[in-house]
């Protein structure tokens, strides 16, 4: 029984995971973290996101490589949504950096992406000082 049910839930979990598109750029980058080509190619976001945040550079000569910037282009699709959302430059950025793919940015509400970067009209602001006293 708890054979049966070890394999249910791990057919369940891998069902729930999506496939993430990654460009040959986003890919080196994962190499860099010791990843391999199998690891990479069944890839989750969570494992991305924790390898970014708590990875170690294992492999630097991946960085030598002469990139080809056009491939971190926004898909033509995705950048039709993203478009319509009329983002700030800022806002962009800041998802980015928080490390959201731009599959996730497009299926994002305007509500959830204020409430993570602020809104449009911030542009400039910067961080507000707190008085210590």
């Amino acid at each position: 029984m708890s054979l049966l049910l070890t394999i249910s839930i791990s057919a369940f979990a891998q069902a729930d995971i999506k496939k993430v598109d990654l460009t040959e750029n986003q890919k080196n980058i994962l190499r860099a973290y010791g990843l391999t080509d199998e690891e990479i190619e069944n890839v989750d976001i969570e494992t991305i996101r924790n390898t970014l945040r708590n990875g170690i550079v294992v492999n630097s000569e991946v960085f030598a490589k002469k990139s080809d910037w056009a491939k971190n282009k926004i898909p033509a699709y995705l950048k039709e949504k993203i478009d319509k959302k009329k983002l700030s430059e800022r806002q962009m950025k800041g998802l980015r950096q928080l490390g959201y793919t731009f599959e996730e940015i497009a299926e994002m509400d305007i509500n959830s992406i204020e409430a993570l970067v602020g809104d449009a009209t911030m542009k400039g602001k910067g961080t507000p000082q707190v008085a210590i006293t």
